[in-house]
């Protein structure tokens, strides 16, 4: 399953890497020193100036939609990507401007009045973000009595997972250059206060076709449902990391780059770096560090699965999965630690401080893993890509 999805193209072959790619890394690297904000007395008139912003500011950058006009008439709308109940995916122009953006339709539900509430501080957060290349950028969210609608510029490089399947050729300095893309992107989500709980190739895309000019092509991030905010009540501090950690009844993500405590429905930054850790390795070798067949339904499953009709989903056994606490969930966790990665095969020999990396990203316990995408940028594989040689070598069968 999802070891043969890197084999399932003819022109997908496993990663080589030579020993002369890692000779002129930087071993170390310095963060940037930031001055201190400078404090401010404001009077108690500008608090009051203020106060109606404070307490609307997550409705602040919606733009409501007037009674009487249309989505249609604000922006021309194409042939939905694809539909889904009460959402939907389809490139849009604006009317006003020309200009070509992608809109994603989110249906309301007045029974749903606190994950609303949720979701409108997490857009709102995301939607202030003005300066990070790697996020995708979120022009405006309008909203009428019926739905939102998530107007986001429109990347028209395709997705990594499709760059990944094709791309027959890859160097050491093409992988540094993407994932550093990535550790942005999460470094500026993490600042603001959000996880992101389902980071995979699928939801990272190119913004244009140039993919060699790391200049004006960037990696962004999308897709932000699955989002979390770190500061919310149902969050609690871990005595030995500085991650702070989201409890859940649910599994959230992709098979295959969810951490092991996150089936235990236990999120954080941490479980955000395993998810990278993963597309590391797929950048290296060209396949998954874990076996398929921890993911798969056992008879034992089945049988076990079907008697558990307290789960909610124990009569569909293909679900059990993102049951926390279910016999087919425990057995994924127990497998995923007991697995065991052979750092000691090629290429990972021929790059240690890659290998290094990504060992501290695929740790299995969350509270040994790098847990800060700051602090997995200034690692010394990703310190320098300029002086590592740029000749492509070419992956083998």
């Amino acid at each position: 399953m999802l070891k043969s999805l890197f084999r399932k193209s003819s022109n997908v072959r496993e990663l080589a890497r030579t020993a002369s790619e890692t000779d002129n890394i930087e071993s170390t690297t310095t963060p940037a020193q930031v001055p201190a904000t400078p404090t401010l007395k404001r009077r108690k008139s500008d608090i009051n100036e203020l106060l109606p912003e404070l307490l609307n500011r997550d409705d602040v950058t919606f733009r409501v939609i007037d009674p009487g006009t249309k989505i249609s008439d604000l922006y021309e709308l194409d042939v939905p990507f694809y539909t889904v109940g009460a959402k939907s995916v389809t490139r849009c122009k604006c009317m006003q401007t020309g200009k070509t953006y992608i809109m994603k339709r989110r249906g309301r539900d007045s029974s749903l009045a606190e994950s609303e509430r949720v979701w409108r501080s997490i857009m709102s957060k995301i939607l202030r973000i003005q300066d990070c290349p790697n996020l995708v950028q979120i022009h405006e969210i309008l909203e009428d009595e019926m739905c939102f609608y998530i107007v986001m510029e429109e990347c028209t490089g395709g997705q990594l997972l499709d760059y990944l399947l094709n791309k027959a050729t890859m160097t050491q300095r093409g992988c540094k250059r993407l994932v550093r893309d990535i550790l942005t992107a999460l470094a500026k989500l993490h600042e603001v206060g959000l996880i992101h709980r389902d980071i995979k190739p699928e939801n990272i895309m190119f913004s244009n076709t140039d993919y060699e000019n790391d200049e004006t092509n960037f990696l962004k991030l999308i897709d932000f449902d699955t989002c979390e905010e770190i500061g919310s009540d149902k969050l609690s501090i871990s005595a030995t990391t500085p991650s702070r950690k989201r409890r859940s009844r649910r599994v959230i993500g992709t098979l295959g780059y969810i951490a092991p405590e996150s089936f235990n429905g236990e999120y954080s930054t941490a479980s955000d770096m395993f998810s990278v850790g993963i597309i590391l390795f797929i950048l290296i070798t060209g396949d998954m560090p874990f076996d398929d067949s921890i993911y798969h339904i056992s008879s034992k499953d089945h049988r076990e699965g079907s008697d558990a009709a307290e789960t909610g989903d124990g009569n569909d056994p293909l679900d059990d999965i993102q049951i926390v606490g279910s016999p087919r969930n425990k057995r994924v966790v127990n497998e995923l630690k007991s697995s065991r990665i052979d750092w000691d095969a090629s290429p990972w020999t021929q790059i240690p401080q890659a290998r290094n990396l990504c060992q501290r990203l695929l740790e299995l316990d969350p509270d040994e893993r790098l847990s800060s995408a700051r602090e997995a940028l200034m690692h010394p594989w990703l310190a320098s890509s300029k002086s590592v040689p740029a000749s492509p070598i070419r992956k083998t069968s």
